[in-house]
């Protein structure tokens, strides 16, 4: 049976947070639970406290779901795992990300932040990488509306910063790239029907 998507507000909002003063102290808890919610037919809300998460990538995130982070203050996703292809967040349908940092995801062809194939409609805001063999990349093929709006790459080596693959699609805007980063390329479309979209950008 197909689950019909979503509307209106969330239904439930899920706390992280390190200290132990949320619903759980870590960031895959936290989508698990979300997991099960989103799957009833409700949006959720995963909101992480501020702090350095270890977590044991990589983190699927749930259709319909919105991850975001404490305003002004910075709030890292250090990924454990450091095989190929061991990504750091892997998105979902019509999901968010706001604010987040994904460190370490250094395994041949990991990738910070995922859209995969057969998935549409990711919005991401103010998303940060240091230290990802790939920034953020999109296997999603047709109109995928993957979004990256204010990333950063705040310092480390990177093979490609933005990659699109298998016809992969995104769109990017007002990218700042720190002076610290070494990368092989800043943005990679890889096939012959890969697009990505550019639009404005700031390298320090």
């Amino acid at each position: 049976m197909t689950r019909e998507q979503p509307t209106g507000p969330f239904a439930q909002t899920i706390y992280v947070a390190k200290s132990g003063r949320g619903s759980y102290s870590t960031i895959e808890q936290g989508l698990a639970a979300a997991a099960l919610i989103a799957a009833t037919g409700n949006r959720i809300e995963v909101k992480i406290a501020a702090g350095d998460y270890l977590e044991n990538n990589p983190l699927t995130q749930p259709d319909y779901t919105s991850i975001t982070t404490a305003r002004h203050e910075v709030t890292r996703m250090l990924c454990l795992n450091a095989g190929p292809l061991d990504h750091g967040i892997i998105g979902g349908h019509d999901c968010e990300v706001t604010g987040l940092q994904v460190r370490d995801a250094t395994g041949a062809g990991a990738c910070g932040f995922l859209l995969p194939a057969g998935k549409t409609d990711w919005d991401l805001h103010d998303t940060q990488i240091r230290d990802c063999d790939i920034g953020w990349c999109s296997e999603s093929t047709g109109i995928a509306n993957f979004t990256i709006r204010e990333p950063r790459v705040v310092g480390g080596t990177c093979t490609s910063i933005f990659k699109a693959t298998a016809g992969g699609r995104m769109a990017v805007s007002d990218t700042f790239i720190s002076g610290a980063v070494t990368a092989t390329s800043a943005f990679l479309a890889d096939g012959l029907t890969s697009v990505i979209r550019t639009q404005g950008g700031h390298i320090a």
